[in-house]
């Protein structure tokens, strides 16, 4: 887990981001995308069109404002310290 010094998660900027700017199902996509899954991988994975994932995926990369991959990796990687703290809350 990524902390600052006082043991909070240091991405509270961007946990907020996507808690408003993202639906569900980005989330589930942003989410096998950090997990290293194609589209296509993705599409099956959901019973979707490979073309709704490529849409998701665009969708993504607008509202996060990733220029490229590398950056929509950073964001899943922000995504998932998301769900591991929301575990463990529980």
């Amino acid at each position: 887990m990524i902390t600052s010094h006082h043991g909070n998660s240091v991405f509270h900027k961007e946990q907020g981001i996507l808690r408003t700017k993202i639906t569900v199902r980005e989330k589930e996509v942003l989410l096998m995308v950090g997990q290293g899954a194609t589209s296509k991988e993705i599409a099956e994975r959901f019973g979707i069109c490979l073309k709704t994932v490529e849409v998701h995926r665009a969708n993504l990369m607008k509202k996060l404002d990733a220029a490229n991959a590398a950056c929509l990796a950073r964001w899943a990687v922000i995504a998932e310290q998301m769900d591991r703290d929301s575990d463990n809350a529980s």
